[in-house]
C-alpha cells in the first residue's frame, strides 16, 4: 500500500516537457554544428542540408532524451528507491567502508606516486607569469590576486631558504596535492553520509585517485583546479541546505511542519540540532562561494545570476504566502554574504598592493575574434573606411595572425587606448560588420567554443604555439610541462611519458568510445543530461544547486578558446548529480535527513501526522 502511494506521488508531479524541447534543441544543434565545424572549419548555413540535419538530430535527440529520462524514472520507482528506503527505515548500513583518515592516505599516496613521476609537478598555464608578478611586485588583474599571492609567497619563501626553485615548486604543489586529497576525502564522506553503498564509495575513491584528468589538475599549479574544488563545494552545500529544509520554498526555515510535529521533534531535541546544522551549512556555503569567486571572475558572473534567480523564486513564493518574509530576508542575506565577502577581500588586497588593469581585451575576446575572422577570410568585402577603423583597434599584423580556435594571437595587440577614446565607435563598427557578415560572426564563435559542447573533436587550440620546452602539435589537451624557473626531473620516467602522451598526442582523443571519458564536450553532455532529468521530473529542489555549474559553463562559451581546464569541475560533479538521480531523493513531501532516517510526509492526513512522527522517532535506529 505504501509503495503504491509513493509511486502515485511521483507520477502526480508530471513532467516538464519544456525542458525536453530545450534539451532536444541543444543536442541537435550541438551535434549538427559541431560535426560541420570539425569537418569543414565552419558551419555552412547556406547549405539547406545543414538545417535538415539539425532538425533530424534534434528530433532524434528528443526521442533519446524521453526514453532515457523515463527509463531513469522507472529505475528509481521499481528498484533502487525501494531498496534504499527499506535500508534507511531499518537503520542498516550498505557495506563497510574505510575511515576518512585511511581514505585520505590512499588518495595522497596515489597522487604522490604520480608526483614523483612528473617532479616537481605541472607548473604551467601562466605559472611563470604569475611568479614573475610576485618577484617584480608588478601585479595585474589578468590573474586572480589571491592565486598569485598564494603561489608567489610559498615559492619565493621556500626559494629564499633553499635557493632551489624546483624544490620550491614541489613544496607548493605538495601542499596543493594534500589539500586536494583532503577535499576529495570530504566529498567521499559526504557521499557516505547520504548512505550510498560501500562499493559506490570505493569506485568514487578510485575515480578521484587514479583517473588522469583529476591527477593532472591536482598536480597542476593552474587556478582552475582550486576553482573547481570550491565550485563543487558550493554545490554540495546547496544540496545540504536542500536536504535539511526539504525544498527551496523553505530555504533556511523549518516551518513546513505542523505544530504537533514540531512539538514531537522538540521532545527529542531535534529542532536545536537542525538550527545548528542550518547555521553551519550556511556559513560553509558562504565560504565556499566567496573563495570560488576569488579564483575566477566566471564564478562571480555565474553566482550573481544564480543568486538573482533564487531571490526571484523566493520572492514569488513569499508573494503567494508559501514562504515567510523572515525566511526570504534570511535567504537574501545568505546569498548576498559571499558577494560582500568577495568584494571585501578584493578591496583589502588592493589596499595593500597595487594592481594594474589589463584593459578590456579579455571581455572583448569574442568581438575581437569575430572581426578578425572577417579580415582573414573576407577582407575584400571590407571598405577602405571599415578596414582603416578595424586596424585602428587591431593592428594589421595582429589580424593576420588569426587562428580559428584561439583568440590569444589577435587579442594580445588590441589597442586599449584607441578603444577608450570612443567605446561607442568600436561597438558601432562591430555591429555594422556583424550585420554585413552574420555567418562569419557565428562561425567565429563556434570555432572557439565547440570543443566544450561537441564530444567528437580534438582539443588543439594551441597548435603551433611554442612554449618553454616544446611546440604544440596536433593536441593541446593539457599543458604538461614545468615552466621556468622549474625543470622536469622525473623519478619514474614511465609515468612522465604517459602524461606527456596523454597531453600532447592526439591518439587518445581519437580512440573510439574510450576518448569520450576524456572529452570535455562529452562530460558537458552527460552533466546536462542529468541536470535536465531533475528538471524534467519537476525535481527543482535537487536540480537548482546544479544550475550554478551550468551558468559557469555558459560564461566559458564566450571565452577565448576551448580547453579541458575550463570544464574540469564537471568531472568532479558528474558522480554527485548521478547519485542524486539514482538515490531516490524526489518523493513528494519527503525530507530525507542525513543524520536520521525519518521521512516526514506532509501528504499524510492531519489526524495521522502526530502519531506517525512519534512512531518514527521512537523506532530503533531512527537516531544516530
Amino acid at each position: 500500500m505504501e509503495k503504491t502511494k509513493q509511486k502515485a506521488q511521483l507520477h502526480n508531479r508530471g513532467h516538464n516537457y519544456g525542458i525536453l524541447i530545450i534539451g532536444a534543441l541543444f543536442y541537435g544543434i550541438s551535434l549538427a554544428f559541431g560535426r560541420q565545424a570539425e569537418a569543414f572549419g565552419e558551419v555552412r548555413l547556406q547549405d539547406p542540408s545543414v538545417l535538415l540535419q539539425t532538425a533530424l538530430a534534434a528530433v532524434a535527440a528528443g526521442f533519446i532524451l524521453l526514453f532515457s529520462w523515463n527509463m531513469l524514472e522507472r529505475l528509481n520507482d521499481k528498484s533502487w528507491n525501494a531498496v534504499e528506503r527499506q535500508r534507511r527505515e531499518k537503520g542498516e548500513t550498505a557495506g563497510r567502508f574505510i575511515s576518512p583518515k585511511i581514505c585520505f592516505l590512499i588518495l595522497w599516496i596515489l597522487y604522490f606516486i604520480v608526483f614523483l613521476g612528473v617532479y616537481p609537478g605541472f607548473f604551467v598555464y601562466d605559472a611563470h607569469d604569475e611568479l614573475l608578478e610576485m618577484i617584480t611586485r608588478n601585479f595585474s588583474n589578468q590573474h586572480p590576486p589571491v592565486h598569485v599571492l598564494g603561489l608567489g609567497i610559498v615559492i619565493q619563501g621556500i626559494h629564499k631558504v633553499t635557493g632551489n626553485y624546483n624544490l620550491a615548486i614541489a613544496v607548493y604543489l605538495l601542499l596543493q596535492m594534500t589539500a586536494a586529497a583532503a577535499f576529495f576525502t570530504w566529498l567521499i564522506a559526504e557521499f557516505r553520509k547520504s548512505e550510498r553503498r560501500a562499493w559506490c564509495c570505493w569506485l568514487l575513491l578510485l575515480y578521484f585517485g587514479i583517473f588522469p584528468v583529476h591527477v593532472m589538475y591536482v598536480l597542476c599549479s593552474v587556478k582552475d583546479g582550486i576553482f573547481a574544488a570550491f565550485l563543487a563545494g558550493t554545490v554540495v552545500m546547496l544540496r545540504r541546505v536542500a536536504d535539511l529544509y526539504g525544498d527551496y520554498g523553505n530555504f533556511g526555515s523549518s516551518d513546513i511542519r505542523t505544530s504537533d510535529e514540531k512539538k514531537a521533534e522538540d521532545e527529542c531535541a531535534e529542532e536545536q540540532a537542525q538550527k545548528n546544522a542550518r547555521i553551519r551549512d550556511e556559513v560553509l556555503l558562504i565560504l565556499f562561494a566567496s573563495v570560488m569567486m576569488l579564483y575566477r571572475n566566471n564564478g562571480v558572473y555565474a553566482f550573481l545570476v544564480f543568486a538573482a534567480m533564487l531571490v526571484m523564486i523566493f520572492t514569488w513564493k513569499t508573494c503567494r504566502r508559501r514562504m515567510p518574509v523572515k525566511t526570504l530576508l534570511r535567504a537574501f542575506l545568505v546569498l548576498a554574504a559571499p558577494v560582500i565577502l568577495y568584494s571585501a577581500v578584493n578591496r583589502g588586497i588592493r589596499s595593500v598592493i597595487r594592481i594594474s588593469e589589463v584593459g578590456h581585451r579579455e571581455m572583448l575576446a569574442v568581438p575581437i575574434q569575430q572581426m578578425a575572422r572577417i579580415y582573414a577570410f573576407d577582407k575584400d568585402s571590407l571598405t577602405a573606411e571599415e578596414q582603416e577603423k578595424l586596424e585602428k583597434y587591431i593592428p594589421a599584423d595582429a589580424l593576420e595572425r588569426y587562428r580559428p580556435k584561439c583568440v590569444d594571437p589577435v587579442k594580445i595587440d588590441f589597442q586599449e587606448s584607441e578603444y577608450l577614446k570612443d567605446p561607442a565607435a568600436f561597438y558601432r563598427l562591430y555591429l555594422q560588420l556583424g550585420k554585413e557578415h552574420p555567418s562569419a560572426y557565428l562561425n567565429s564563435w563556434v570555432m572557439t567554443s565547440y570543443g566544450i559542447w561537441y564530444p567528437w573533436t580534438v582539443i588543439d587550440g594551441y597548435k603551433g604555439n611554442s612554449v618553454f620546452t616544446y611546440t604544440y602539435g596536433d593536441s593541446s589537451y593539457f599543458g604538461y610541462e614545468t615552466e621556468v624557473p622549474g625543470t622536469r626531473t622525473s623519478f619514474i620516467p614511465v609515468i612522465d611519458r604517459f602524461y606527456r602522451w596523454l597531453s600532447l598526442d592526439p591518439s587518445i582523443q581519437k580512440i573510439p568510445v574510450l576518448h569520450l571519458a576524456f572529452s570535455p564536450g562529452f562530460i558537458v553532455w552527460i552533466y546536462l543530461l542529468c541536470a535536465g532529468y531533475l528538471f524534467y521530473t519537476k525535481n527543482s529542489r535537487n536540480g537548482l544547486p546544479y544550475l550554478l555549474p551550468v551558468l559557469v559553463w555558459m560564461t566559458f562559451l564566450l571565452g577565448p578558446m576551448s580547453l579541458v581546464r575550463y570544464v574540469y569541475y564537471l568531472w568532479i560533479l558528474v558522480p554527485l548529480i548521478a547519485a542524486d538521480i539514482l538515490r531516490g531523493r524526489k518523493i513528494t513531501g519527503t525530507v530525507f535527513r542525513r543524520k536520521a532516517q525519518i521521512p516526514v510526509r506532509r501528504t499524510l492526513p492531519e489526524r495521522h501526522r502526530t502519531e506517525h512522527v512519534r512512531t518514527a522517532l521512537d523506532t530503533p535506529g531512527s537516531r544516530d
